[in-house]
């Protein structure tokens, strides 16, 4: 037979024995060889030459080759084994699907799951190549970044508050400097004696004037400390009158002493006041009808706090236009 008449040769790896042939092959013998092995991918189809010793040999060759092929995939991908929880937990005969960065997806008879890495032991860990060691430095290291981060942000923003409470104080002190509301009380007979009452953010003041003498004054860091100093004030002159008392000093607070006295038309008052400085130097004292002066400018106090809270309202708004 010529190399132009032979027919074409089906070349198989026959599973079941040791030798390979190279077998004549119709259309129909190849069609019943196919059904025959329809799982086995790596049979492949050739045309022999009878008459040529080195065609057969080059289709054993390729049979060869096409087996380690299979071997080696079929190990990669078809290859199941038994994969047990740090928890107890099995998963027999399991096939891995795939490789996620947290986990892997195992497929079993029972179905696919997902297992993560953090449930595995070490060693199936390092296997697909999880390692904890590392990643336990990365999330260490990212904590640490987060942490200096955050650090960092309330830093600024304490820095942030404290600028704004200093332009503030600055703001506010401009305003205490400036913003005050006054009360003022004069004499019916003598005009150049008067009384007064001024409130500020800081404080509140009684100034007495008598003409060109030097004034008495009384001050309170908290307006509500004037009311009961007052109030006691005329509690205790009326109770001394009343039971015609021996003279006697006692003090009603830090900064004012109450004393009584016997004059030559009975007891009289006298409040004897000191200044809030550290000295603590004297600054006068006021009769029990200064005192009556003081009451009567204590009861515009509510409308002199309107009136103070509207002013520091409108300088506020000024200061901050024209900043």
């Amino acid at each position: 037979m010529s190399l132009q008449d032979a027919s074409p040769y089906f070349a198989y790896f026959d599973l079941n024995r040791k030798n390979r042939a190279c077998l004549p092959a119709s259309p129909i013998e190849a069609s019943k060889i196919r059904r025959a092995f329809p799982l086995r991918p790596f049979i492949s189809v050739c045309h022999c030459r009878v008459e040529s010793k080195e065609a057969e040999s080059a289709a054993v060759m390729n049979w060869r080759t096409a087996l380690a092929m299979f071997a080696t995939l079929s190990a990669s991908v078809v290859l199941a084994d038994d994969f047990k929880t740090i928890n107890g937990k099995e998963y027999k005969n399991a096939t891995v699907n795939r490789v996620e960065p947290d986990g892997i997806v195992l497929e079993t008879k029972s179905g696919i799951s997902k297992v993560y890495f953090i449930e595995l032991p070490k060693d199936a860990q390092k296997r697909f190549g999880y390692d904890t060691d590392k990643i336990e430095a990365e999330q260490a290291a990212e904590r640490a970044a987060a942490r200096a981060a955050e650090e960092k942000r309330v830093e600024e923003q304490k820095a942030a508050q404290q600028e704004r409470a200093k332009k503030r104080g600055k703001i506010e002190s401009k305003i205490e400097s400036t913003v005050s509301v006054e009360r003022q009380i004069t004499d019916e007979l003598v005009h150049d004696i008067t009384w007064s009452m001024t409130l500020s953010p800081r404080d509140l003041s009684f100034i007495h004037f008598i003409g060109s003498f030097s004034p008495t004054k009384l001050s309170f860091s908290n307006p509500e400390d004037a009311a009961d100093v007052l109030a006691k004030f005329v509690e205790w002159d009326e109770t001394a009158r009343r039971n015609n008392a021996e003279p006697f000093r006692k003090k009603i607070n830090d900064q004012c002493t109450f004393e009584f006295k016997h004059g030559e038309r009975g007891g009289f008052s006298e409040l004897e006041c000191y200044g809030k400085a550290p000295s603590g130097a004297f600054s006068g004292w006021f009769s029990r009808d200064d005192i009556d002066k003081l009451n009567q400018l204590l009861k515009q106090l509510p409308e002199a706090k309107a009136e103070l809270a509207s002013k520091i309202a409108k300088a506020q708004k000024e200061e901050a236009l024209f900043k």
